[in-house]
């Protein structure tokens, strides 16, 4: 304890001051590059030890140009300080570095067991969210992983912190795999699951995430030794459907070399083909013999509500005389399952489809992800949800029980109400055709193969029924005015049932990820309608029987009204309630599609 005073009390509050904020960073310029922190990889932190469980961080390797160099990113669920970054053999526990490094603006080497530059380690002790250096093979061979200790503070590092194993061949081209290749056959749809969980081979899939859920609609795996891959093509189904994965410079499909696992013969097993896609995207013809010289070790199945097939592909993809792909190269990965005919004629896969988020290096150690839910689709179900949970309850309420509201005062020439009415429902006609232009975008034209899509189609036009119906509607002294005003509310309450109806069944599409409770909240929104509307029609009839705002009241007139209807107040008060609760419905359903299928 310090007991002196003045300066000597100052200095030993410098002390003090000293000793706590030691605890709170790592070495400032790094680890020291000694025979004992060069094959232990520890900081030395005194008596601190190593964080338990797994690290937060991930380490990969990634092919680089040119042959015999790689990509190392160090990356991670939280920042990192310092870091201390090895190449050693993936097998035996030889601490032996291997290979250089290549420093970068905040890092420096170290030369440990004699070997230049084959460690690497920070020179500041700067706060960072990621790291990425250069590694040089150099003479090394075989298979090689990354070994790093990485350290978040003084007192908090983990050690043993490794990449997938890479091997270094002697060919033009250096690739990542995760595991020797081969010839091990999956036999049912659980064992393909399986290698995916077990990190056996990458995977990807559609839906997005179906990986990890095992209900794929179609699954792609694939896994490579440095000269050819192994792949597995499987997809939910059994008769007349396909199984495809395409490589693409982009997320669409257009002319675009395909592989195609066709189960098309319910007398012979699925066989393996190349296609090729047309400008179109939506055509696809059969480039190839059933299972080409080049897709070699086919093994194929069929059970239990799936078809599979197994292949060795070699590296350069040959698709036609006109088209070769080189699978070592960067590729938007696409899969798709749809149906096909005895002629192997592959019809549209509609939404059974999915694309990789970026292009793929299929030499990474890591499963690609999926792009998710394209922007167009997010739209299309904004403008749905302004339409059919805002603006159209609203105005249908307001051509309801708010004629007898307002009397006297107009906007824009009509009734207050009337301008209401007529405003939101324009609004929601309009947002409807939007929504109907953006999926129609998205899916390249009309698309019918779900529930969904079939009410919401009919929604679209029901908007269009309305909208020119009530643009050349009767006098209101013509004889047909009282048929049409008992349609045109028939139509707009069918609309919006049916509107709804559109909205739950969203849940079910494969390309959204929407939660359980979306139902529910969509629910809330149409009880929430249902009780001020009871409400309304109470005091409605209680208020004013005679103005109970019945079809053979003009709907654009108050000549029959001179003053208010009783209850006014409090039905502008009930009116104010549901806009805002609409409105707060609106936001929150759009915020869950948002999150939900980002």
């Amino acid at each position: 304890m310090c007991t002196v005073s003045g300066s000597g009390r100052a200095l030993c509050l410098l002390v003090a001051v000293t000793a706590l904020a030691v605890p709170g960073r790592a070495l400032p310029e790094g680890a020291p590059g000694d025979g004992a922190v060069c094959s232990s990889l520890r900081p030395r932190h005194g008596s601190h030890k190593p964080q338990p469980g797994p690290a937060p961080f991930r380490l990969a390797a990634r092919a680089a140009e040119p042959a015999g160099q790689w990509r190392v990113t160090l990356s991670g669920e939280q920042p990192f300080r310092g870091v201390l970054l090895q190449a050693r053999a993936a097998a035996g526990d030889d601490p032996t570095p291997l290979g250089r490094f290549t420093a970068s603006s905040d890092t420096h080497l170290i030369d440990c067991s004699g070997q230049p530059q084959s460690a690497l380690t920070h020179s500041t002790p700067t706060s960072r969210d990621s790291l990425e250096v250069t590694w040089s093979a150099a003479n090394s061979s075989g298979p090689v992983r990354f070994v790093a200790t990485v350290v978040a503070d003084y007192r908090t590092w983990w050690e043993n912190v490794h990449s997938e194993p890479i091997t270094v061949v002697t060919a033009t081209r250096n690739t990542l795999r995760a595991a020797p290749l081969q010839e091990s056959v999956a036999s049912s749809a659980e064992e393909v699951y399986a290698g995916c969980s077990a990190a056996e081979y990458r995977c990807f899939g559609a839906p997005a995430g179906c990986e990890a859920t095992k209900q794929c609609d179609v699954l792609f795996t694939y896994v490579t030794d440095g000269a050819e891959f192994k792949m597995r093509l499987m997809a939910a189904g059994q008769d007349d459907t396909y199984a495809a994965v395409g490589f693409s410079t982009d997320d669409k499909m257009s002319s675009d070399g395909v592989i195609v696992c066709a189960a098309n013969d319910a007398d012979n097993p699925p066989k393996v083909y190349y296609a090729r896609n047309l400008d179109t995207g939506r055509d696809c013809e059969i480039t190839s013999e059933a299972n080409p010289e080049s897709a070699s070790a086919v093994q194929t199945w069929e059970k239990d509500g799936y078809f599979m097939c197994s292949f060795t592909q070699e590296a350069d993809l040959v698709i036609s005389d006109q088209m070769t792909i080189d699978l070592m190269a960067e590729h938007f990965l696409l899969v798709a399952t749809g149906p096909i005919d005895a002629s192997l004629k592959l019809r549209y896969h509609h939404s059974k489809r999915e694309a990789s988020a970026a292009a793929v290096n299929l030499t990474d150690a890591s499963s690609p992800g999926a792009a998710g839910v394209p922007a167009l689709i997010k739209a299309h179900g904004a403008f749905m949800l302004i339409a059919w949970i805002g603006t159209s309850g609203i105005g249908i309420i307001s051509a309801q029980f708010f004629r007898g509201v307002w009397v006297g005062k107009k906007v824009l020439g009509t009734d207050v109400w009337f301008t209401i009415h007529r405003a939101l429902m324009v609004m929601t006609a309009l947002c409807t055709w939007i929504g109907f232009a953006l999926i129609s975008a998205q899916l390249g034209g009309l698309d019918f193969d779900h529930s969904h899509n079939i009410v919401g189609f009919v929604v679209f036009l029901l908007t269009i029924v309305q909208v020119f119906g009530a643009a050349l509607r009767p006098h209101p002294d013509h004889r047909l005015r009282p048929l049409f005003a008992w349609g045109h509310r028939i139509g707009g309450v069918s609309a919006y049932l049916l509107a709804v109806t559109a909205l739950l069944l969203a849940q079910q599409l494969a390309k959204t990820t929407l939660p359980d409770y979306w139902f529910w909240v969509v629910v809330a929104a149409v009880i929430v309608h249902l009780i001020i509307s009871v409400l309304l029609l109470i005091t409605d009839r209680c208020s004013s029987p005679d103005l109970s705002g019945s079809p053979q009241v003009a709907p654009d007139t108050d000549a029959l009204l001179k003053t208010e209807a009783p209850g006014s107040p409090l039905r502008r008060a009930m009116l104010g309630f549901y806009v805002f609760s609409s409105a707060g419905f609106v936001i929150a359903l759009v915020t869950i599609l948002i999150v939900s299928t980002a």
